[in-house]
């Protein structure tokens, strides 16, 4: 665990590289299949990442209980063996039960935090900072803020280095899709805090207007890649060692696959979307078809129908990943 008075200097040494953020398989009876989501931490861990994440938006906790929250993350612990830093997502509508997470996360020696604003209640700049104000008071954890449309309130860049000058927070995932943010946002707090590169298809752009000292968060980072052909790791090297052609040509090669998985998220940006209102039934369907854990998503969520299933597995089958295709799929709706 990394402790709040250590916060900001860990991050700028150890906050880097590839990270994959974990979904929740589940069992016939929407259970957490333990079993297939320790196969999903060692399939990831073989594609050379720097770090995990379980239990934020991927994971489904808003159909979690709390003892189902502090149970996947102790398989995560379990299974990573403290080969590679892990970070978690404890954020509930009440401040007490994201503190009693928390907690719980610093007693599985998880190494940080990530947090956003409450989903409902928490809505103007000075609830949102008295938020991460006494969520850092109560713990002794570091904290990453998160900038993402869920919330249902995007943080602006003055807010944003405002929470950063509390001692703990020593990061910031902001996933708005919107570069101008991004460079207003590195502007403020980029020589404060570690900020994460917006999305994989910015990768490049950020470590060249902005910094090489970053992380990319994303499902991309298993979903493109496999243990056999991993060009994500590819081009993130070779940009560090300075070799940007090289690894533009990399990035450029993905753009087969980097399309199709900018096309399941749309439902985050844009009023329509080709499958249904939540990424994730799709994104574990591309499990799936790695030889991952992916299976249903939990209800009130829905599925992908037999003719979407088809359609995106016809998709894969012209992407980059064709080759890597597991056992066939089973189309049932």
């Amino acid at each position: 665990m990394v402790s709040a008075a250590d916060a900001k200097g860990w991050a700028f040494e150890n906050l880097q590289g590839l990270w994959a953020p974990l979904t929740t398989p589940f069992t016939e009876d929407f259970q957490i299949d333990e079993e297939g989501f320790r196969s999903n931490v060692r399939h990831v861990m073989k594609l050379g990442i720097d770090g995990i994440y379980w239990g934020g938006v991927l994971s489904e906790p808003w159909s979690l209980s709390h003892e189902e929250r502090k149970r996947g993350l102790e398989i995560l612990v379990d299974e990573v063996r403290s080969r590679l830093p892990i970070y978690a997502y404890p954020v509930d509508h009440s401040i007490s039960e994201t503190i009693k997470l928390s907690k719980h996360a610093e007693s599985m020696g998880i190494d940080f935090i990530m947090v956003n604003c409450p989903f409902e209640h928490v809505k103007t700049k000075e609830q949102i900072f008295r938020f991460f104000e006494i969520l850092a008071q109560n713990t002794n954890i570091a904290i990453c803020m998160y900038n993402t449309p869920h919330s249902g309130y995007i943080l602006q860049p003055d807010l944003i280095s405002k929470i950063a000058e509390i001692p703990a927070v020593c990061g910031i995932k902001d996933i708005i899709p919107d570069r101008n943010h991004t460079l207003r946002v590195f502007g403020k707090i980029g020589k404060d805090i570690v900020m994460m590169a917006p999305e994989e298809y910015d990768t490049l752009w950020f470590m060249q207007k902005c910094t090489s000292k970053t992380f990319i968060s994303a499902t991309s980072n298993y979903l493109m890649q496999v243990p056999e052909w991993k060009p994500i790791r590819e081009y993130w090297d070779l940009a560090l060692s300075g070799n940007l052609e090289k690894a533009q040509q990399v990035f450029d090669s993905l753009d087969n696959t980097r399309n199709l998985r900018k096309k399941i998220y749309e439902v985050y940006y844009k009023n329509e979307t080709w499958a249904s209102t939540h990424p994730l039934a799709s994104i574990k369907f591309w499990e799936d078809y790695l030889g991952m854990s992916g299976g249903q998503v939990k209800p009130p969520l829905t599925g992908l129908t037999s003719s979407q299933k088809e359609e995106l597995q016809n998709w894969l089958d012209n992407s980059e990943l064709r080759k890597y295709r597991m056992l066939p799929i089973t189309l049932e709706s």
